[in-house]
């Protein structure tokens, strides 16, 4: 079966509208399949784009979004959540963007590997670690050992110490922040993940699936936006379970059908609520371009590339 037989509309056509250049590359990257290579130039029309030229227009040498000693300071608006939303949007590195998600390591990241809003207890805190793990990767800090530290953290937790995977603010499980966790480890590339990095995968992968099926821990889903921040939503948690390979969990297939009836009339997702930060350029209650690519990505890891018919031969 085809993705596109489960579309009420072919969304692709308009995906590929360079009003959203970040949308566009993500299209022909992961729908169409093109070698990244041979992209150089959609890639680099995100960095001529003109919201990433306002945001990098808002930007200090010093201070970059937000405050030097506090790069969470400002929320989605901060040096943190401009960065994750760069991230997330695929916008190539630039040289504050760089240096910024360095100064990460000093102002956002404690001794023991964490990052967090401030000096953590036990927790790990999920949300914020595994969003780091990905503005890292993204902006070339991966290698790093300081991003590793991290890593390992955040592994021998879910691993080895599960009774600590609460949230320091909702004060017990949180959903969303074990999807950031998930993002943050699939961020690792698959060649360079440890036997123990598949392992906390898999863990968060199944504790996803099936401990978060009752209707006072589903509230903890937020309605659906991109760029996101802390919170997380259905689309973006079928889109890291696919990633992760556990589509064929029957608790998936539910979650897969409420990601199908979320589908307008035109074969696209709508952005239910607003982001912040300097990339919220969909308007609410409107179809989203990036929720629409991320949707059917999901759609194309479940039923297969041989059945997508934009791929690249």
């Amino acid at each position: 079966m085809s993705w596109l037989e489960k579309m009420t509309r072919d969304p692709v056509p308009w995906l590929l509208d360079p009003i959203n250049p970040s949308a566009r590359w993500l299209t022909l990257r992961d729908i169409f399949q093109r070698p990244v290579a041979e992209l150089g130039r959609e890639r680099e029309a995100l960095l001529a784009w003109a919201p990433v030229q306002t945001l990098m227009a808002q930007a200090d040498s010093h201070n970059f979004w937000s405050r030097a000693t506090d790069p969470y300071f400002g929320g989605p608006l901060g040096t943190f959540g401009t960065l994750y939303a760069l991230a997330q949007a695929d916008v190539p590195s630039f040289p504050i963007a760089e240096r910024a998600s360095e100064s990460l390591f000093s102002a956002g990241q404690s001794a023991d590997g964490r990052f967090a809003l401030s000096t953590p207890g036990p927790q790990i805190w999920l949300c914020y670690t595994g969003m780091a793990l990905q503005i890292l990767w993204h902006f070339g800090w991966g290698e790093d050992p300081r991003t590793d530290a991290a890593r390992a953290i955040l592994v021998q937790i879910i691993n080895q110490l599960p009774a600590r995977l609460t949230c320091p603010l909702v004060g017990d499980r949180c959903a969303p922040g074990e999807a950031k966790a998930l993002a943050g480890l699939l961020s690792i590339p698959a060649e360079r993940r440890k036997a123990a990095d598949n392992d906390a995968i898999a863990k968060l992968a199944e504790r996803l699936l099936t401990q978060f099926g009752k209707q006072e821990q589903d509230s903890q889903w937020q309605p659906s936006n991109f760029p996101r921040y802390y919170g997380s939503d259905i689309i973006e948690l079928t889109y890291l379970l696919a990633r992760a390979g556990w589509h064929t969990h029957p608790r998936f297939r539910e979650l897969l059908q409420e990601l199908l009836t979320l589908q307008t009339a035109q074969g696209r997702w709508c952005k239910d609520r607003g982001s912040g930060g300097y990339l919220d350029v969909e308007p609410v209650y409107q179809p989203s371009r990036w929720l629409t690519w991320q949707a059917v990505v999901t759609l194309i890891m479940v039923y297969g590339q041989a059945e997508n018919p934009y791929a690249t031969p």
